[in-house]
């Protein structure tokens, strides 16, 4: 004898696909607005850290000194972009006259490549807390900005996000 579903199963059915939504709408407006922004932040990083590259093979093969690592990697960025840059889009809602919201690690400061052992795993730029142009120790102004994590640039120029753990370990 076949069997239909009764009103009470047809509810109960209602109900679970309504607590799910209800579960995962929140999740989706996060993939919409914040997710976004990350991606920009980590490409951000990226195109700065290739012109730290392109600096030091220009100079030597030296990075830049960190107190000026913005105004030397400058003229290896887009003119029309290297306002916007500089700074996380996440960071401009929170500061929106920052100019930069990235800092690099000062012991990278005019460090030949040649000396720099392990370039996957040294950290060179990172999200900070840090609005100015200055460099400063990475332990003191990361910034997780996005889920808990903050985008950080390699010495071998590429990018991930990184949770506050993780960045420690990477930039001792």
């Amino acid at each position: 004898m076949k069997r239909a579903f009764t009103i009470a199963e047809l509810l109960v059915v209602i109900v679970i696909i309504g607590i799910l939504a209800a579960i995962l709408f929140p999740y989706d407006h996060y993939l919409h607005t914040h997710k976004p922004k990350s991606i920009a932040c980590l490409s951000n990083m990226k195109d700065l850290g290739r012109s730290a590259l392109m600096y030091a093979q220009d100079y030597d093969e030296h990075f830049p000194p960190a107190e000026k690592w913005m105004t030397l990697t400058m003229p290896y960025t887009h003119p029309q972009v290297n306002n916007t840059l500089f700074r996380c889009p996440t960071a401009l809602d929170e500061a929106p006259k920052a100019v930069s919201s990235y800092a690099m690690d000062t012991r990278l400061s005019a460090l030949p490549l040649e000396k720099l052992k392990e370039p996957t795993s040294r950290v060179l730029l990172y999200d900070s807390t840090r609005t100015d142009w200055d460099a400063t120790d990475p332990g003191q102004t990361f910034a997780p900005r996005h889920s808990e994590r903050g985008n950080v640039v390699f010495a071998d120029g590429h990018a991930k996000a990184r949770k506050w753990e993780d960045f420690c370990k990477e930039s001792r």
